[in-house]
């Protein structure tokens, strides 16, 4: 196994298109990560990133004022598109990877 499975769904034309990529922890495998920025350059058509983003941080649940949430949503999209960045989490959906992922729902890149 390749220790990389994408979860599909159907765009807008009816074609079945990876919502997301789940990646095995041994990903220092270069060949691995040679397929992954394949996978995002061919079937998400995104362009090279000049940076990625790295949403980490504890899983545990917190609280945030609403202000500050909503600044750091901005902040993040702010940072991402002036950037060209790709924007990754180590995809739970609890604590600091669950902010990332609100704050990045929706978006298209356009």
């Amino acid at each position: 196994s390749s220790g990389i499975n994408a979860e599909y769904g159907v765009d807008e034309d009816g074609n079945q298109q990876p919502q997301f990529v789940k990646v095995a922890v041994d990903y220092d495998d270069s060949e691995k990560i040679k397929t992954i920025i394949k996978l995002f350059e061919t079937r998400w058509s995104l362009p090279t990133p000049n940076l990625l983003i790295s949403v980490t941080g504890g899983a545990k649940e917190f609280h945030v004022a609403p202000e500050l949430l909503l600044e750091f949503k901005k902040g993040l999209m702010k940072a991402a598109k002036s950037t060209n960045a790709w924007v990754v989490t180590g995809g739970t959906n609890t604590g600091e990877m669950k902010l990332g992922g609100e704050a990045l729902r929706g978006y298209s890149g356009s």
